[in-house]
């Protein structure tokens, strides 16, 4: 091979490592710069104030006087469901706290039993916001919606005995929480 040929081909690799390390000081340079916005990447306990609930405008393909009844209803259960997930959250560290502190079982109970309620206090949330968000949508976005939630809120049909039902079979109103509370603690005393 040519001497000249050679140095040729070792310049041009020269040149090209070179590139490549400019580059990459250029994506280290880059990130840092992202990384130390303070906003970037940090979680928050305040809620963002853009809006949450593309999914449904699109999927139900919402108008803008929807949009605004949806963002006012989907606000109100955020904020409920965030209350009572932290909640159980706390309650379930306690539970654990007494378990793992050699509490007697019977001082599990109350644990238990809060645990329970919160989740009934839940999903008692989960199917009011179902069903005002069904008030705002048209006869199409009803059954789009009913298709959505049926496999949330109806496993084996069992849940879908909380709500009331036109004699069409469409549902347009939950029973009262106090029978719901009943009628889960009436099953569970009947399995014991």
């Amino acid at each position: 091979m040519n001497q000249e040929y050679k140095i040729k081909i070792l310049v041009m690799a020269v040149i090209a490592l070179a590139l490549i390390n400019l580059s990459t000081i250029a994506t280290v340079v880059v990130k840092r710069e992202k990384q130390s916005d303070p906003g970037v990447g940090r979680m928050s306990n305040d809620a963002p104030a853009n809006y949450k609930g593309h999914f449904f405008t699109f999927y139900l393909m919402l108008d803008s006087v929807q949009i605004d009844r949806f963002k006012e209803i989907n606000e109100k259960y955020l904020k409920e469901k965030k209350e009572y997930s932290k909640e159980i959250g706390k309650q379930t560290v306690m539970l654990a706290q007494h378990i793992n502190g050699g509490g007697d079982r019977m001082g599990e109970m109350g644990y238990y039993n809060r645990i329970i309620d919160l989740h009934k206090r839940m999903k008692y949330a989960n199917y009011s916001y179902y069903l005002s968000f069904r008030n705002i949508c048209d006869q199409r976005q009803e059954e789009l919606l009913d298709t959505f939630f049926s496999s949330i809120l109806c496993i084996d049909r069992s849940l879908c005995d909380y709500l009331l039902y036109t004699p069409s079979g469409e549902p347009f109103q939950m029973k009262d929480f106090n029978s719901i509370t009943d009628k889960t603690i009436e099953n569970i005393t009947n399995n014991d």
